[in-house]
């Protein structure tokens, strides 16, 4: 029976049917993509829940599908890779979570599987290769597979993460995957990531900075805030000073005697917003400034 067939029959007849067979594996690039969407999740709603489970799925695959390096398995044995997917995947994750989080270690993660990527996947024609040359492959076997897709989402990665750190590299690196991206795709066929890589590329994001102590309740409403803004190319950093200067150190924001945040444009930035609900207005005005 098709999927088409058996997912048209009420939950009733699929039962008298027999239900499908589940894969019980743990993949590295399926969990990178759910803790991504648990990390949307929480910033919309608040809910710490689901926060935490995101957080708990990051440290299993950390345990149990790490390769040395910063790289990831997709399995727990993999006959072929390392995959771009799956590093890629999980990078996407960790900056996720840093975003959600403000926890500097995931930040690390996610410059981790960069690196790895930059060291193992690299091909000298332009882009990254879907996963290396086996050795002794002969034929169509001994080219590297390169995936629009893939190229295009990890150079939007590479560009978040040059704008959290400002480290120049990852400008490069993003530019090397478009340069595979552009010569690649075809003009005819609509690929979502190349059209988001292109325009984030040639922009700014969006980007609030809260200012305060992790244990400050102003601090985390504000933060809260700046998670819900309705914007996809969005950078939210939290910055308490006992953690030291922020990861951008060229970025700097006066001393306040109460928490603040501070939202930005690439043409512009509000003066300090004290309210968490003000966060929204003043992202708005700076970005029709």
């Amino acid at each position: 029976m098709s999927g088409h067939d058996y997912y048209a029959l009420s939950d009733r007849a699929r039962r008298v049917q027999g239900l499908p067979p589940v894969d019980s594996h743990v993949y590295a690039r399926g969990n990178g993509w759910a803790i991504r969407s648990l990390c949307r999740l929480h910033d919309v709603t608040g809910d710490p829940e689901a926060l935490k489970t995101a957080g708990l799925a990051a440290d299993w695959v950390l345990g149990q599908r790490a390769i040395a390096g910063g790289g990831f398995r997709h399995d727990a044995q993999d006959s072929g890779g390392p995959y771009l997917e799956d590093t890629l995947s999980m990078g996407q994750a960790f900056l996720a979570l840093y975003r959600s989080t403000g926890d500097r270690e995931w930040l690390i993660h996610a410059r981790e599987s960069l690196a790895f990527i930059a060291r193992r996947l690299r091909d000298p024609r332009g882009g990254f290769m879907s996963a290396p040359i086996a050795a002794g492959a002969t034929g169509v076997f001994g080219h590297a597979v390169r995936s629009i897709d893939q190229n295009a989402q990890l150079a939007r990665l590479a560009n978040m993460l040059n704008h959290y750190t400002a480290d120049a590299s990852y400008r490069r690196m993003a530019m090397f995957a478009m340069r595979y991206v552009v010569g690649a795709a075809n003009p005819n066929e609509l690929h979502s990531d190349v059209l988001l890589a292109d325009r984030e590329l040639n922009s700014a994001p969006i980007h609030i900075t809260v200012v305060g102590g992790k244990k400050d309740p102003a601090a985390q409403a504000l933060h809260a805030a700046a998670l819900q803004f309705p914007a996809e190319y969005l950078q939210v950093d939290w910055w308490d000073r006992e953690e030291g200067p922020l990861p951008d150190a060229e970025v700097s924001y006066p001393r306040l005697p109460r928490a603040a945040a501070f939202a930005c444009t690439g043409r512009s930035c509000s003066t300090p917003v004290y309210e968490a609900a003000g966060v929204a207005r003043a992202i708005s005005a700076a970005l029709y400034r």
